[in-house]
């Protein structure tokens, strides 16, 4: 038995209505009806008895109607017991995380933290996976949602299965690769790099892979601006690498994007804090609330 159920018997024995209390509940007739139905299956009796013309509650739902009701509220006066103990938690939280993945990814999670605990006071730090990961390890973040390479042991990382992304190539339109749909970091021995700055997983990963297969990547440019990347990349015959929920959402024209033929390039998502200290009840807290809303 859900609280649901018991909230849409509630309705529809004040209505004595399926189409008033649907339309109360903001749901269709037809679901109200089910989870009657279901719930009174689990009851083994009858709710309502129907007469063709109007409905009415049975002996044994005038009675449970008030066992319904008592329910509701006692549920009612627990979430709020529950959101007056999240308004009390207090403190400081520093999290980092860069902007792709709080843009693309994790957005609604951390607003819906910021929403429900309003006494801790949120510091979002936006950088690379490799800065926030120093961080976290300093004691200077308190929490990274990163990527990563190999992380240290002294860090704690809850690896988030539903997220990860693969690296792209991108060239420019008139660049000799512009026509492929994907290609191996063997066949860009003899390319030119512009990278994202050393502070970014992206920044280290074609390097070790391109190490992987033989040579050592010419790097003419690094920054940590990808738009700049992309328009440096558009205007030369450099190639460079970002992530593809990055391209998908943003950007368009003036470059071609080629998968990586490398399966090893599946780059996961964790969230990371450092091991043997102390954590605050805030950090308690978001890490309970992150995990809940990004791990089914």
């Amino acid at each position: 038995m859900e609280f649901k159920q018991l909230k849409y018997f509630v309705q529809v024995a004040k209505d004595l209505n399926y189409t008033v209390a649907s339309k109360k509940l903001f749901v269709t007739q037809p679901t109200l009806s089910w989870t009657t139905k279901k719930l009174e299956e689990e009851l083994g009796f009858k709710l309502f008895s129907y007469d063709g013309k109007k409905l009415a509650l049975t002996k044994e739902g005038e009675k449970f109607l008030g066992q319904a009701q008592h329910l509701l509220k006692e549920y009612s006066k627990t979430i709020e017991f529950i959101r007056r103990s999240q308004d009390k938690i207090t403190g400081q939280l520093k999290i980092g995380i860069p902007d792709l993945f709080a843009d693309c990814f994790f957005i609604d999670s951390l607003m819906g933290f910021i929403h429900d605990y309003p006494g801790v006071r949120t510091n979002i730090v936006c950088n690379g996976s490799l800065a926030i990961q120093e961080g976290v390890q300093s004691g200077k973040i308190d929490v990274g949602i990163i990527s990563h390479l190999n992380p240290p042991i002294t860090l704690e990382v809850i690896e988030l299965p539903n997220y990860s992304y693969r690296p792209v190539v991108i060239v420019s339109k008139n660049h000799r690769l512009a026509g492929r749909t994907s290609v191996s970091f063997r066949e860009l021995k003899k390319e030119k790099f512009i990278l994202l700055s050393e502070e970014f997983t992206l920044g280290k990963l074609p390097v070790i892979q391109c190490i992987k297969n033989g040579f050592t990547p010419e790097i003419k440019l690094r920054s940590s601006e990808w738009s700049f990347i992309c328009d440096a990349v558009a205007h030369s015959d450099c190639i460079s690498f970002l992530p593809e929920p990055l391209i998908e959402k943003y950007i368009s024209g003036g470059i071609n994007v080629i998968a990586v033929d490398d399966d090893q390039s599946v780059i996961p998502i964790s969230l990371i804090t450092k091991r043997n200290v102390h954590t605050s009840l805030a950090l308690q807290k978001f890490v309970s609330y992150f995990l809940k809303a990004n791990i089914n």
